[in-house]
């Protein structure tokens, strides 16, 4: 079985719902494909395993690690780009892939081929989870790679010295 998934909120979950086709489109063509959203409210589908699980502070990085495939589906609209893509810092921090739309800052975090895939239209969605679900050992070298690009450049570890740095700087 192969596990996409979102992790979000009730504010975010229109995303999830807009892209219903995709996840349908996914259901169909694969029989061995569950969609997981990790939430506090959920959508239907009926072409596509799902499974629903509440979102847990204290689950939250077990559920994130048991995705196969993380989803960022987003709008290019204005609101949109001013995301912080903290869903695909949470996959690829944990080893997973992710799919993304590639508007704002997403396109900063995911390089695409390399930590995870671009898409744009419903039809590129399919195509690259289709390429994901279709070869595990992508997916592997892909959430490597992502996973060393957060601990690079997104942990704590790296970033509080350079906000020091620029508070001594503005002092």
């Amino acid at each position: 079985t192969v596990t996409m998934g979102w992790i979000g909120d009730h504010g975010s979950i229109h995303y999830m719902e807009s892209y219903k086709d995709v996840w349908e489109a996914i259901g169909r063509k694969y029989t061995n494909i569950v969609l997981t959203i990790i939430c506090d409210t959920f959508i239907e589908t009926k072409d596509i395993a799902l499974k629903k699980i509440p979102w847990s502070y204290e689950r939250e990085i077990n559920d994130l690690m048991s995705l196969d495939i993380g989803l960022m589906p987003l709008f290019d609209d204005l609101w949109s780009k001013g995301k912080c893509g903290f869903k695909i810092i949470q996959y690829l921090g944990v080893g997973v892939p992710a799919v993304c739309t590639p508007v704002g800052i997403n396109r900063d975090v995911v390089q695409d081929g390399i930590h995870g895939l671009w898409a744009n239209t419903k039809d590129e969605w399919v195509e690259k989870l289709s390429t994901l679900i279709e070869n595990p050992s992508l997916r592997e070298k892909m959430g490597g790679d992502g996973r060393r690009k957060i601990m690079d450049a997104y942990t704590v570890q790296v970033c509080a010295p350079k906000l020091i740095d620029w508070i001594k700087e503005m002092a």
